[in-house]
């Protein structure tokens, strides 16, 4: 080790901790996006309601047909993605009427599949709180 006036200099690969930091965070942010398509593509339109304390289930449909709710094709389920970019998490569907569903209009009554969720928030905080067990401990 190289010392300089009676002074022990041990030199610390910031480097190293750098890239490993930042590939953890890359796996996280990946992870956090998977938890929330998970929570929205399945879990929700599998409870036919949102989840977040508990479930708001979706109100029911006038005409009773059998089909499940916003199943019939399962093309708004299956366009849900994310984006990850930095430090934030977008959600969204590739399919344009998913707005009017998850809000609702005059006409369409709302059926949130997407959305801050205590549910989704309570997994990801576990995610969050190893990630952080590994990194700063």
């Amino acid at each position: 080790m190289p010392h300089k006036k009676g002074l022990l200099i041990m030199p610390i690969n910031l480097g190293k901790q750098l890239k490993d930091f930042q590939r953890g965070k890359k796996a996280l942010m990946r992870t956090i996006g998977n938890n929330g398509v998970k929570m929205f593509k399945l879990n929700n339109f599998e409870a036919q309601g949102f989840i977040d304390s508990g479930v708001r289930s979706w109100k029911p449909k006038k005409k009773k047909d059998g089909d499940r709710l916003l199943i019939k094709t399962s093309k708004l389920r299956n366009g849900i993605f994310y984006k990850a970019s930095g430090t934030k998490i977008a959600f969204g569907t590739i399919m344009k009427y998913g707005q009017y569903h998850n809000e609702g209009t005059r006409k369409l009554p709302k059926r949130q599949f997407m959305g801050d969720s205590e549910a989704l928030n309570k997994i990801n905080n576990k995610d969050i709180l190893k990630f952080t067990k590994k990194h700063f401990s």
